[in-house]
């Protein structure tokens, strides 16, 4: 695997971040530097407390980031070339597996480490890619992550690079091998995921295949643009975009 800096997100956070220590640390240099003259005014309870504020903000800021290094939102994961090929043995991943409390009885777990039957198309050590028992079209590929996951938000950069990536390569073989009209990658989420195991799916669509969107039974409470508003404002609040 190969991990390559964020530079956007580099570029927003840490380096205005060191700017602000550098301010600070010259604050803090003002106020020893002249406090003579700050208390000849009577302005150095003021300045000290600005200045104990700033730390906190600070610190919290340093915790905040760490938080953020942990995460790995500070890269991205790239498999190296060998890994496209490479692949976890059976005997290899029962080991790993085992080690992981309640994993095993997983199904997603076993299928995605090659510890139960199943038609693989591709594997790599993060994902493996394989037919769906109930196809929608023939050609309907599933796409687990070796590791448990349950919902997209659980999974972490190396699994989300490595399901995308293989979501690319499945959708550019099945229009090569059944010329369909397009292609439909999907997830389904919550009490939606049958499999317990976060999975996407990948197959081919054709025009009049029967496969589509179907009316809501409960119609929108809100106006799109009250709708857009409060998704943006949860984006712009909540954790920064991976």
């Amino acid at each position: 695997m190969v991990l390559k800096l964020r530079v956007g997100f580099f570029i927003a956070w840490i380096i205005p971040y060191v700017f602000l220590v550098c301010y600070n640390i010259g604050f803090f240099t003002y106020i020893i530097t002249n406090a003579k003259g700050l208390n000849e005014i009577n302005r150095m309870g003021i300045f000290v407390f600005m200045w104990f504020v700033f730390s906190l903000v600070l610190v919290f800021g340093a915790i905040r980031i760490i938080q953020w290094y942990k995460q790995g939102k500070f890269h991205i994961a790239h498999p190296s070339p060998n890994q496209e090929t490479e692949s976890v043995e059976p005997k290899a991943a029962e080991k790993r597996l085992s080690s992981v409390p309640d994993v095993p009885s997983c199904l997603g777990c076993r299928l995605a480490n090659g510890l139960e039957e199943a038609h693989v198309v591709f594997e790599n050590d993060y994902v493996t890619c394989l037919l769906d028992i109930d196809p929608l079209n023939e050609g309907h590929t599933l796409i687990l992550p070796k590791r448990h996951f349950v919902e997209l938000a659980d999974t972490d950069i190396s699994a989300r690079h490595a399901i995308m990536n293989a979501s690319v390569r499945i959708s550019n073989a099945l229009k090569m091998i059944y010329k369909p009209d397009g292609i439909s990658i999907m997830q389904n989420g919550g009490s939606f995921n049958d499999l317990g195991h976060y999975h996407m799916h990948v197959f081919p669509r054709y025009n009049n295949d029967g496969f589509g969107w179907k009316e809501p039974a409960v119609k929108s409470r809100h106006s799109l643009d009250v709708v857009k508003q409060r998704i943006a404002e949860q984006l712009k609040d909540g954790m920064p975009q991976l």
